[in-house]
C-alpha cells in the first residue's frame, strides 16, 4: 500500500502522460507477466512509477527515447509512432517536474513521472465540506 501523494496539474495532460507510460509497458511486456503502477510520496515530490517485465531499454537508446520520433524497441514490431515518451517528458516539464527512466532497474523497465508535491488537503476538504 502506498501513502497518498498529492500534486496539482492539468488533469487531461497528466492522464495523457500516464496512459502513454502504461501503454508502452503493456506493449512490451510478454503475456502473463506484470505491469505495476506504483504511487510514491517523498518530501517535496509526488510520483507515479510504471514498472514492466519487458526487455528493458538498451543503453544506447536511453537518451534518445525522450525525443519525438524515437522508439525504444524494434521498429518492425514496436507498434509506436515514437511520440509517447516525448509527450511524457513535455507534460512533466510543463508541471515543473521530470520524467525519467530508472536505469538501475531491471530486468524490465521502470519509468517515473515525478511532480512537485502539495500538502495533503484536510479530510473535510476531500469530502467537499
Amino acid at each position: 500500500e502506498a501513502a497518498p501523494a498529492w500534486a496539482m496539474g492539468d488533469q487531461d495532460r497528466l492522464k495523457q502522460a500516464l496512459l502513454n507510460l502504461a501503454d508502452n509497458a503493456l506493449r512490451v511486456t510478454p503475456p502473463g507477466r506484470a505491469v505495476l503502477l506504483r504511487v510514491e510520496a517523498a518530501p517535496g515530490r509526488a510520483a507515479v512509477a510504471v514498472e514492466d517485465e519487458g526487455p528493458g531499454v538498451a543503453p544506447e537508446l536511453r537518451r534518445r527515447i525522450w525525443e519525438r520520433g524515437s522508439r525504444g524497441g524494434d521498429p518492425a514490431t514496436d507498434g509506436s509512432a515514437g511520440l509517447g515518451l516525448a509527450i511524457v517528458g513535455e507534460v512533466a516539464a510543463a508541471h515543473d517536474g521530470r520524467a525519467y527512466l530508472d536505469e538501475a532497474w531491471g530486468p524490465g523497465a521502470r519509468f517515473v513521472l515525478e511532480l512537485p508535491a502539495l500538502a495533503p488537503p484536510h479530510e473535510a476538504d476531500r469530502r467537499g465540506r
